[in-house]
């Protein structure tokens, strides 16, 4: 299982963050459901930005396995 929580730097935000704030984007949900493209290319865009350095295999297994209900992936989003 992958670790989004635990943080090494506290001022670097985690996936979970990076998700958290892309999912509550209203831009990002359509007829009351996530859009989980636009989800995830938030995600990769801000991980760019930010210079964060999550490797894209970890990204978009944890952003895919939440698409896919995987919530033991990520707590706190369905």
């Amino acid at each position: 299982m992958i670790s989004t929580h635990w943080r090494k730097d506290m001022n670097k935000p985690t996936i979970k963050d990076l998700i958290k704030k892309a999912v509550a984007n209203k831009e990002n949900i359509h007829d009351g459901q996530v859009n989980w493209n636009w989800v995830s290319a938030d995600v990769y865009m801000d991980n760019a930005e930010l210079k964060l350095g999550y490797d894209e295999d970890t990204l978009h297994e944890v952003i895919n396995g939440l698409e896919n209900g995987r919530t033991d992936l990520y707590e706190g989003v369905a």
